[in-house]
């Protein structure tokens, strides 16, 4: 905090300013799963589904988690989707990620197999800046879970 003392001349020469107030805009991230590649297989052949959660202010309490079909059977690693997910977005969010987990899906379990998240706070920047944001489509490294 920031404090300065003068005299009543000295303060009346200085004229006012209003503060300005943070300004709320909602946008919605549309993301489109598409497919994976090179996905560690257990074993044989291997169900795979991927797991989005979008966590808007990094407090546990606001939390949405969406998956994508099962892409059955796959014995390269390699999984198609073609999944769409959409979620809203506020300039106003503290520290808005994306957190994608792909799940091996059997009958009996279900194991993490990779998992990748992406910061979206330089995306909340853009968008106070310019107002619209479109990102091409990108290729995520996944990490094997830990």
């Amino acid at each position: 905090m920031w404090c300065e003392v003068m005299t009543i001349e000295e303060a009346r020469k200085i004229p006012i300013t209003k503060l300005g107030g943070s300004h709320k805009d909602d946008y919605e991230i549309r993301l489109i799963v598409w497919e994976t590649l090179d996905v560690p297989l257990n074993g044989g052949a291997q169900n795979i589904q991927v797991q989005v959660t979008y966590d808007p202010s990094g407090w546990s309490g606001s939390v949405i988690e969406k998956r994508t079909d099962i892409h059955y059977n796959s014995k390269t690693g390699r999984g198609e989707f073609n999944w769409r997910f959409k979620f809203e977005l506020s300039t106003t969010s503290t520290f808005p990620r994306l957190r994608f987990k792909i799940i091996g899906n059997s009958t009996f379990s279900v194991q993490s197999l990779g998992e990748a998240t992406m910061d979206l706070k330089k995306t909340v920047e853009v968008l106070k800046k310019e107002g619209r944001l479109d990102i091409a489509k990108t290729m995520l490294n996944f990490n094997p879970p830990g």
